[in-house]
């Protein structure tokens, strides 16, 4: 019977007792800005405990996310709104150099056009709008145009 274990004996008298029991009816009946003051106190600690509990949830909840320092946010803002100007002078350059392609292709496409031209010797008559002009060589060893409605 060693392993079992007796309770503790406190040493305390019968006056010892009465004067606790004394004290906490005092105690309980005092004046009424102590009752007062421990309705505050324990007013404060259910707010204590409920803010804390409800600290407790909130951090269980952001629990994926994490906690970033003001600071590092914003440097994360702004590296993004870098990025982004970064992006958009990217695309003004691109479409800058798509306008600069197809203004040379209608460039190139009017040379084309007039060179065709130049090669069939074909030039509409000024006069009468409907014939082309014939090439003939004159007794000077130049080249004049005529046309069939007699225009020179």
């Amino acid at each position: 019977m060693d392993c079992l274990t007796t309770s503790p004996k406190y040493n305390t008298t019968i006056e010892q007792k009465l004067k606790a029991q004394r004290a906490a009816k005092l105690y309980r009946r005092s004046s009424p800005k102590l009752r007062d003051l421990l309705r505050e106190k324990c007013r404060i600690r259910f707010k204590e405990a409920r803010h804390n509990s409800y600290a407790r949830m909130r951090s269980i909840n952001e629990e994926g996310e994490e906690h970033i320092p003001l600071k590092d946010l914003l440097r994360q803002e702004i590296s993004e709104l870098d990025f982004d100007i970064n992006l958009q002078e990217e695309i003004y350059n691109e479409l800058i150099e798509e306008i600069n392609e197809w203004f040379a292709e209608q460039q190139e496409g009017e040379e084309n056009y007039y060179v065709e031209v130049d090669e069939t010797d074909a030039l509409i008559c000024p006069v009468c709008q409907k014939s082309n002009l014939v090439v003939y060589l004159n007794k000077d060893s130049r080249y004049n145009y005529r046309c069939k409605c007699s225009a020179k």
